[in-house]
């Protein structure tokens, strides 16, 4: 799979203090890439980094292929156009509609195509706001705003610093909703912080844990659940006759546990077959459940030192 960006020891540094540090990241074309950590781990500072909003005290880094620089060179002005950002608070126009906030910077892009803004709001669901300023829009219709200003100009990569942080429910699914739809049917790469695990465990695909302005690990969503010890836990009343039928499903990576339970280190979306054979080869099944260790398990295990 094709590297869309990668660091190599890049470092950010305040006087004596080093927000990050040596940090080697490596993102793929079409992941979605949940950067986690503490308030002040340093995920902002490198986002910030990567946007050209800071620059790095020292190391580099690449997109695409092409490194990028602090000079405003032909690299910068190339990919310019290929990243969308939203760190920290949307810049917006509050005395302006949406329809004015995103008309405004596709002039500043020198956009023009017939129905783009209004394909656009429809994308990120505010095509119904008319000319609503957007200072009496609700918290999550200004993220999503300044999701769509983050759009403008089809980007390859968008970056996206808490996009979820003080919203309500409703909120958070829009926005996460947004972010699957655009990776999947647009194929658009995002990098996300948050320090919200749970819902940034629904829609990531790689990991990047930040600790203390150090990269501590990357990982997979597949890795994740490897290493969290994914299984299927299943109680039933013979469990010897019962390893037989799971033999006979394929199902060999198995543990019998004691008298009743039986763990399946495989299968995980055949928990429905595993108990329909089960129940007509007369085993009665009392539990079945697939059971694994959360992100936030892991992360806290990751950045505590026990891993």
């Amino acid at each position: 799979m094709e590297k869309l960006l990668v660091t190599n020891k890049l470092t950010k540094q305040y006087g004596d203090f080093k927000a990050v540090e040596a940090v080697d990241l490596n993102v793929y074309h079409g992941d979605i890439y949940g950067l986690i950590g503490r308030n002040g781990a340093g995920k902002s500072t490198l986002l910030k980094m990567l946007s050209g909003l800071a620059s790095p005290s020292s190391g580099e880094f690449n997109f695409f292929g092409l490194k990028m620089s602090n000079e405003r060179n032909s690299n910068t002005k190339i990919l310019s156009g290929r990243i969308g950002t939203l760190i920290e608070n949307p810049g917006y126009f509050p005395n302006m509609s949406a329809t004015e906030n995103l008309k405004t910077k596709c002039i500043a892009l020198g956009i023009k195509r017939k129905n783009y803004i209004a394909d656009l709001l429809e994308l990120i669901g505010l095509e119904n706001t008319g000319n609503k300023k957007v200072k009496n829009f609700s918290l999550g219709m200004k993220q999503r705003l300044g999701l769509g200003l983050a759009l403008i100009g089809e980007p390859d990569l968008v970056i996206l610093d808490e996009p979820i942080n003080g919203l309500d429910p409703q909120g958070i699914a829009e926005i996460r909703n947004t972010i699957k739809q655009l990776n999947k049917d647009q194929n658009i790469t995002f990098i996300v912080s948050s320090h919200i695990l749970g819902e940034l465990s629904r829609i990531a695909t790689r990991y990047g844990i930040i600790h203390q302005g150090h990269l501590v690990e990357e990982l997979t969503h597949e890795n994740l659940l490897k290493k969290g010890g994914m299984r299927i836990e299943l109680k039933v009343d013979q469990p010897q006759l019962a390893t037989v039928v799971l033999d006979k499903l394929d199902l060999n990576n198995y543990k019998v546990v004691d008298q009743q339970t039986i763990e399946v280190y495989e299968g995980f979306d055949r928990s429905g077959e595993i108990a329909a054979t089960l129940y007509q080869n007369n085993i009665q099944v009392l539990l079945i459940n697939v059971r694994n260790e959360s992100l936030e398990d892991y992360y806290l295990k990751r950045t505590s030192g026990s891993v």
